[in-house]
């Protein structure tokens, strides 16, 4: 009964709103899944980050647990308070060796022969040139050409 007031709507419209309500609802689902995804992925990684965290903890408590029974023993104490503070007992000498002081006198040559002169600049620029400048340093000698 067309005339009653009511209009009759053809089952293309009433199919394209139940599509378009159907497509609302899911992507609200679809998004909601998606923080929950998302927010799920970054505590399981803190959550990671955290027991790393703990382990490198405990193993550093095991290293000072080892060092605080160490240094119960007086000798220890003593070294490490040497050692760390350089601290030394009232009457005692200390020495200090510097590296590479004496090695410098050590690797000169004992004859009055001077060490080789480092490189010079090359004359011109290339890998040629730069070549032949270390050749000459190193042998003395340029290569037969």
């Amino acid at each position: 009964m067309v005339g009653d007031g009511q209009v009759k709507r053809p089952v293309a419209t009433k199919v394209w709103w139940l599509v378009v309500v159907c497509v609302a609802i899911g992507s609200a689902l679809g998004v909601a899944v998606w923080r929950e995804f998302r927010r799920s992925y970054v505590v399981e990684r803190h959550a990671q980050e955290v027991r790393f965290d703990r382990a490198e903890l405990e193993a550093n408590r095991e290293a000072l647990r080892t060092l605080l029974a160490a240094l119960k023993n007086p000798d220890t104490l003593e070294r490490e308070a040497k050692v760390r503070l350089n601290l030394r007992r009232e009457g005692e000498r200390v020495v200090v060796l510097v590296p590479g002081a004496g090695v410098v006198e050590q690797a000169r040559p004992q004859t009055n022969e001077s060490l080789p002169a480092p490189p010079s600049p090359p004359s011109s620029s290339g890998f040629m040139a730069n070549a032949l400048s270390w050749w000459d340093y190193f042998f003395g000698v340029r290569p037969p050409r």
